[in-house]
């Protein structure tokens, strides 16, 4: 089963003020004010912006691709037999008259050998050889219509892949302990959700490893991140044991506190009740557990 979908690049460009992309999440999640100001006055195309356009087609889409929307050269300058620069008026006026865009020879050099390194890279030759340019992978999507449920656990760091992730999220789950670094970040992130126009009652706020010793109460980062508690799950020694050993807790401790709320919490997720005596048979390796009609 195919998960890519043909997807015109002007397709794909267009939809930048509806779907935000995983590099404009990134922007905001590192300066807000910049990317409200990004979003509300568009850059102006400028020749830095038109060198990466040249360079991501012929990279990604290759020489074919490349040539049918590109022409090299431009006008030469009478005093020094050598061509204009892209910001040159000279260069401006000639590639505006030309059909395809424009890029310089030199500049044509420059992201041959960026290609070049770029393909001889093992990992990155084989990235590229997955799919299509501006394909979009909706592995989520596709999954979704296959599954009653799709749950993608992302690191803790924001990437590419987490914000990919969270754009296609129905419901995310900001998990958070109770330690000023880890509410302060996840403070920054429902923020940032919110402003995506994610509605509050599907940004849902988990806090873990909560302690009776642990000075802050869940009442209190509900102050700070200004977001209701959704769960809480209580700190268990058996834990790092069970990850160890392969297990999850709700199977070799299922008596815990801990397992109790996991449990819980997959109960209010799925609306399913799955009693405890079951846990053993439905989480079997080969045995899939499928939300009933």
């Amino acid at each position: 089963m195919s998960v890519f979908f043909d997807e015109p690049v002007e397709k794909y460009h267009s939809q930048s003020g509806v779907n935000l992309s995983s590099h404009l999440l990134i922007s905001a999640h590192r300066d807000l004010d910049e990317w409200r100001k990004r979003m509300v006055e568009p850059r102006a195309d400028t020749p830095a912006f038109a060198f990466g356009r040249a360079a991501h087609t012929h990279c990604i889409e290759g020489m074919e691709a490349f040539e049918a929307e590109y022409i090299v050269g431009g006008p030469q300058n009478t005093k020094t037999g050598k061509e204009y620069g892209s910001g040159s008026k000279a260069f401006q006026e000639w590639a505006s008259m030309q059909k395809n865009e424009a890029i310089t020879t030199g500049q044509f050099g420059q992201i041959s050998r960026m290609s070049k390194s770029v393909h001889a890279n093992k990992a990155a030759a084989k990235l590229l050889g997955i799919g299509k340019a501006e394909q979009v992978a909706r592995v989520v999507e596709v999954a979704s219509e296959n599954a009653d449920l799709v749950i993608l656990d992302t690191p803790g760091t924001f990437n590419d892949l987490v914000a990919t992730a969270l754009v296609a999220a129905d419901s995310v789950l900001a998990i958070s302990s109770l330690g000023m670094a880890s509410v302060r970040h996840t403070a920054e992130m429902l923020e940032l959700l919110e402003i995506e126009g994610h509605p509050r009652d599907r940004l849902r706020l988990v806090l873990n490893q909560i302690t009776p010793a642990t000075p802050m109460l869940p009442q209190d980062v509900a102050a700070i991140v200004n977001h209701p508690v959704f769960w809480t799950i209580p700190y268990s020694a058996q834990v790092p044991e069970s990850t160890a050993n392969g297990r999850p807790i709700v199977l070799s401790n299922p008596k815990t506190d801990t397992a109790k709320q996991l449990r819980g919490l997959a109960e209010q997720l799925t609306g399913v009740a799955v009693p405890q005596r079951d846990l053993r048979a439905l989480l079997r390796p080969g045995h899939l557990l499928r939300r009933s009609a």
